[in-house]
C-alpha cells in the first residue's frame, strides 16, 4: 500500500519515519541463537493466521526500497514497535536491544516516541526497535 506513494513521490523527501513491525527484517539481519529464532518463527506464523503476515512483507519491501532506492538521498528512520493498541498509555518507550515479542503498547506513547525520536539525528539511518 505505502510502496507505490513511496516510489512516486521518494524523490521529494527529505526525511522519513517508518513504522514497521518487530517482526520485520532490518536489512541484512542475522539472528544469532536458535532459540530466539524459533520464538521468533513462531510469532510470525502465529500473526500470519490473523492476516498480519501481509503486514510483515510490506513492511520488508519498504525497507527495502528505502535502503536500496533512497537511503542516499534522505535521511530516514525505521522504527520496529510491537503491537500497537488504542489503549490508555502505558510507560514512556525506548530504544530497545532485541524485538520485543509479546508485548503490546499504546498508540499515544509510540506517536509520543515517533516525534522525539525525529529529533534524535543520532538514530536516523537506523532500525530500532521500541518498548
Amino acid at each position: 500500500m505505502l510502496l507505490p506513494v513511496l516510489k512516486k513521490y521518494g524523490d521529494t523527501v527529505m526525511a522519513f519515519v517508518y513504522m514497521a513491525t518487530h517482526l520485520s527484517s532490518e536489512p541484512n539481519q542475522k539472528i544469532k541463537g536458535t532459540s530466539l529464532k524459533v520464538r521468533v518463527m513462531k510469532t510470525y506464523y502465529k500473526a500470519k493466521r490473523k492476516n498480519f503476515g501481509r503486514v510483515v512483507t510490506e513492511s520488508d519491501q519498504v525497507i527495502s526500497h528505502i535502503v536500496n532506492n533512497i537511503s542516499s538521498d534522505i535521511d530516514f528512520l525505521v522504527l520496529r514497535p510491537p503491537i500497537a493498541k488504542e489503549i490508555d498509555s502505558i510507560d514512556k518507550l525506548s530504544v530497545v536491544d532485541k524485538a520485543p515479542l509479546r508485548s503490546t503498547i499504546a498508540y499515544i506513547d509510540l506517536a509520543e516516541f515517533a516525534l522525539q525520536a525525529m529529533k534524535d539525528e543520532s538514530i536516523y539511518g537506523s532500525f530500532p526497535y521500541v518498548r
